[in-house]
Parts: structure tokens; C-alpha cells; sequence
């Protein structure tokens, strides 16, 4: 989802007039999660999730995978698997029924045996011919020289599958085939992956050159869990803003640029993965998760990412911001009940509202100059 950079408390009443009520996820006051001995037990969700609640002075295990065989990765659909956070384990297992359609893990591709960590980038896709090849080669692009790429395309029939096996050549491993969402299609992506740090970049945005090297150089200087960056944003062929990722505001809403997010792999193995009952959010949801958790952020000072307009997220933008009220609810005792949950949720399809209200009367420099006055993280002007 697009990163979230302003918030103040204002018009929630106008908004509750004026927003249609569009079944916002289940109320915050079934989401309340008490914490026993490391369990979080979600009354109103099926089965409890356990996972660590710090990372501290994790070991850095070696790469999981040692072999893909057989055909399809797809979980089990119950409510339960929907209610809570699914687990890599429960992915990992799934690898054994799944047939690998390509990429260079069949005829034996693995990566080198040295010292640098092992980085892999997944990219999920569905009929994104107009964008993946500009993902893909800002992948193979990049300067560090440990990469493994891992592609899931969600069954397209646009052309996006001949143009990845015509690069098939370029990427470790790739399956095509029906999923449940996004989120299954990022923990399908991250069971496939080899690397000791993930990173998930989706088909219409683009890493810069560096990227990668930056990452990684940050995560081993700064003994991290997770960093992040700067992110720009494009409309069309046009930088808009260039946005600074701060985790540490991750609690008031979505803080950091999800493009420009590399993860350890432990994190996943002991926090879980990216919730099947989040269909825009999850990115948030899941780092807010982490914060709460105590993993250790660190930030790049530069650009990591690019990310286009238009998306699903700025489609789908007031369920995003239904889903961070959620994701609040759940992982912040401070945000929980109705009056918590509109008070974040008012204000903030009020200001997106108004924003989409001013960009459709050509007033989009006016929408521009508000954004950036009101922004709690740093907006930067084009990074050209």
C-alpha cells in the first residue's frame, strides 16, 4: 500500500455522514489480543498464533530450501487459515506438491559459496506485461552480485507469461497459478526464496540502481532486522514526491515504503507471514506486527525505490485505510474499540477524499503543497 503521511484529527463526524459504509473488516472490539507467555489469542479468530515477540541477538540461519518438486502451492481456504497469521512452515510444507514452472533452479542455478549474504527479490504478478520487464531489469540490473530473482505470476493471460519465459533465463525459479490475494501470492514468494534478506518488489514498481548493495550494506552495519529507504513516487512519466521511510511512526500509520523494505529471513520464521484477510494492508499490518515485535529497523538514507500511481492501492484506497484502522486495532491496545477506530479511520478518508477532490479540479499542485505542509514524515521535492 502507498505510504500513509498524514493523519490529524479533524471532520470525523462529516466523514461518517458523507463515507459509505462498505463492511470495514470486523470491528476493532472483536480484534482484541491479550498476550500469554508469547502467545496472542485473537478471541473472534479461530486458532491462536504464537510467534517470538523480539529478535534480539537472533542467529542468522542458513537458507531454508533445498529442493521444489510437484504441483501447486495453494493453502488450505478454511476461515481458520484466513483468521490468523499463517506460518512459513505451513508454505514450506506446501513445497513439496509444487512443480517449479522455470527459471535457472532447474537445471541446478544456486547461488555462490562465499561470505555475502544471499539476497532474494520476488516479484508477484498478474497481467502486468506493461510493467514486469521494467521490474525484472531493475532486478538483474543491480550491482550486488548474490541475487536470486523468484517470480509468481497469479495465472496471466496477457502475454506476462512468454515475456517471463523469454527471461527465463534471468530468474531462479517462477510458478504461474491461481492464488488467494496478494498475500498469499508475497508468502508463496517468500517460501520459494533462498536468500538470507527478502525483498518483495511488485510488477509495476521499480528498484534504483544500488539499491540492493545499499540494503544490504545498512542491514550489516547496523546489525538490522529490517530497512527500508526513500521512495518516489510517479504519476505517469512525472516524479511527484520522493518520500523518507520512518518506522518509528509506524504506530499512527503506514510509515514506510514497502518497495523499499529488506527483510531477514528470521523475521518471517519467527513473527509469521503477511495475513491472507488483509487485501491491501498486509504490507502494513505485517510491519507494524514486526515493530511491535522488536525487530531492529534501519534506514538508507537514498532512494531505494520507485513506485507508479495508479495501482490497486490508489484504487482500493479506503479499504487500505479500513485495513490500517484494523491492523491498529489489532497490534496497538491504545487504537482499540469504535471510538479509537473512527478517530483514525474519520480523519483519514476525510484528507483522502479531499485530496482526489482536488487533483479532479486540476488543482493538483494545491493537493501537492498540502501534502507536503502536512506530512509527519519528510516529503522530498523530485529526485531528478
Amino acid at each position: 500500500m502507498r505510504v500513509q503521511s498524514d493523519n490529524s484529527c479533524a471532520g470525523v463526524l462529516w466523514s461518517l455522514a458523507c463515507t459509505r459504509w462498505q463492511n470495514p473488516a470486523t470491528p476493532p472490539d472483536r480484534q482484541s489480543y491479550e498476550q500469554i507467555q508469547g502467545m496472542w489469542i485473537s478471541p473472534g479468530f479461530g486458532s491462536p498464533v504464537v510467534f517470538s515477540a523480539s529478535l534480539s541477538g537472533v542467529n542468522r540461519p542458513a537458507r531454508g530450501l533445498t529442493s521444489v518438486h510437484t504441483p501447486s502451492l495453494m493453502l488450505s481456504t478454511s476461515s481458520d487459515s484466513f483468521r490468523s497469521v499463517p506460518v512459513l512452515a505451513d508454505y514450506l510444507a506446501q513445497l513439496r506438491n509444487v512443480v517449479v514452472s522455470g527459471g535457472g533452479r532447474k537445471s541446478g542455478w544456486s547461488f555462490t559459496n562465499d561470505s555475502l549474504p544471499s539476497v532474494s527479490i520476488v516479484t508477484v504478478v498478474r497481467n502486468g506485461v506493461r510493467t514486469f520487464e521494467r521490474a525484472l531489469q531493475s532486478v538483474v540490473s543491480q550491482d550486488y552480485p548474490k541475487i536470486e530473482y523468484i517470480v509468481i505470476d497469479g495465472g496471466s493471460v496477457d502475454g506476462t507469461l512468454d515475456l517471463i519465459r523469454s527471461r527465463d533465463d534471468q530468474i531462479a525459479a517462477w510458478i504461474s497459478e491461481p492464488d488467494h490475494g496478494i498475500s498469499d501470492a508475497f508468502n508463496k514468494g517468500i517460501a520459494l526464496a533462498r536468500g538470507d534478506i527478502v525483498g518483495i518488489l511488485n510488477s509495476d514498481d521499480w528498484y534504483e540502481p544500488g539499491a540492493v548493495s545499499a540494503a544490504v550494506q545498512a542491514l550489516e552495519e547496523n546489525d538490522g532486522d529490517i530497512v527500508c529507504g526513500k521512495l518516489q513516487y510517479w504519476q505517469n512519466d512525472r516524479r511527484t514526491y520522493l518520500v523518507t521511510s520512518d518506522a518509528g511512526l509506524l504506530e499512527s500509520g503506514m510509515t514506510v515504503g514497502h518497495p523499499t523494505v529488506f527483510v531477514r529471513r528470521p523475521c518471517y520464521e519467527r513473527l509469521g507471514l503477511f495475513r491472507l484477510d488483509f487485501c491491501q494492508a498486509m504490507d502494513y499490518e505485517w510491519l507494524l506486527r514486526a515493530k511491535v515485535g522488536g525487530v531492529r529497523f534501519c534506514f538508507v538514507d537514498q532512494c531505494l525505490a520507485n513506485m507508479q500511481g495508479g495501482g490497486v492501492g490508489d484504487r482500493h484506497w479506503r479499504q487500505s485505510q479500513r485495513e490500517v484502522a484494523r491492523a491498529r486495532a489489532i497490534h496497538l491496545p491504545e487504537a482499540r474499540g469504535m471510538i479509537q477506530y473512527w478517530s483514525y479511520l474519520g480523519p483519514a478518508l476525510l484528507k483522502g477524499t479531499i485530496r482526489r477532490v482536488l487533483d479532479a479540479l486540476g488543482l493538483g499542485a494545491v493537493r501537492r503543497w498540502q501534502h507536503r505542509i502536512m506530512s509527519r514524515i519528510r516529503i522530498e521535492p523530485p529526485n531528478d
